[in-house]
C-alpha cells in the first residue's frame, strides 16, 4: 500500500473544495501530512513508582481455595 503524500491531499482538496465541511474534515484528518513542521509526539515510558520487588506478589502469603457443597469457592 502506498502512502499518501502532501500533493495527493492537495489534489483531493481541490476536488472537494466546494464542500467546506468535508474539506475541513479532510484537512484535520491529514493534518500531519499537510503540516511540514509536524513532529509526532514522543512516546513517554511510564516510570514505575515501586521497585521490582517492593509490593510484588512474591512477598504475599499464599491462600488455599476451598469449595462449598453448592460449588462456591472460598479462601481458607
Amino acid at each position: 500500500m502506498e502512502t499518501i503524500s502532501k500533493k495527493d491531499v492537495e489534489t483531493i482538496l481541490k476536488y472537494i473544495k466546494p464542500d467546506k465541511d468535508l474539506s475541513t474534515k479532510v484537512r484535520i484528518h491529514f493534518e500531519e501530512i499537510l503540516d511540514e513542521d509536524y513532529v509526532p509526539p514522543k512516546r513517554q515510558v511510564k516510570r514505575e513508582y515501586y521497585s521490582d520487588h517492593e509490593g510484588s506478589g512474591e512477598e504475599e502469603e499464599s491462600y488455599e481455595v476451598g469449595m462449598t457443597s453448592e460449588g462456591h469457592l472460598y479462601l481458607k
